[in-house]
């Protein structure tokens, strides 16, 4: 799946504030320019200048935030070493999240950054869902489910909650994707914990 640079929603949103306060700030120069010009100057002048500092200062924004930040963010992202995703059925998404489906379970790969001796890394949390076991019918008995299933293991930390179970990996900056996923789901099959119905 090819990941977008340049996604319409978020073009919008950056330029949608040129409404708003682009005349906003028109006024204010407006009535600073008011004092030496006549009105009609000042008017042409204050909300011409107003609505193109705006949208130069968010167009500025556009282009470093989702042209070069998120263009880097989409290169590390598409590395050698995440090709196994590709081979697991999970792709990355425009939204820059790992998605798909792995032996019937839907999995979810968040990358966030941590700040390790002064430098940026890539960490990394895996995420499933399933249902409870009809045998649970309260929240009570729920909620103690999941927290006795919560465990430390040498590939990561599992955590269960509401019909998420995450994984954060031990060697959060070099991860093994495919063992992850697989002791992911191999505990989820151990727990009897069937793949949740996102259609229901």
């Amino acid at each position: 799946m090819k990941v977008r640079l340049i996604r319409k929603e978020e073009f919008r949103s950056y330029f949608l504030p040129v409404i708003f306060y682009g005349p906003i700030l028109g006024l204010i120069i407006f009535l600073v320019m008011r004092v030496d010009n006549t009105m009609q100057i000042s008017a042409i002048k204050g909300f011409s200048l107003g609505i193109v500092i705006v949208f130069g200062l968010q167009l500025l924004g556009f282009i470093i935030m989702e042209i070069f930040v998120r263009g880097n963010q989409i290169k590390k992202l598409q590395k050698e070493n995440f090709k196994i995703l590709e081979q697991c059925g999970i792709q990355l998404c425009d939204d820059l999240v790992f998605r798909g489906n792995y032996k019937g379970y839907r999995i979810d790969i968040y990358p966030y950054e941590v700040i390790v001796k002064k430098r940026k890394q890539l960490h990394f949390t895996i995420k499933s869902y399933y249902n409870y076991p009809d045998s649970l019918v309260n929240e009570s008995s729920k909620l103690n489910y999941d927290q006795m299933n919560c465990n430390t293991y040498d590939i990561g930390t599992i955590n269960f909650n509401r019909n998420i179970v995450s994984i954060v990996p031990t060697d959060g900056n070099n991860p093994d994707f495919k063992s992850l996923i697989d002791f992911l789901i191999y505990k989820l099959q151990e727990l009897e914990l069937t793949p949740f119905d996102f259609k229901t």
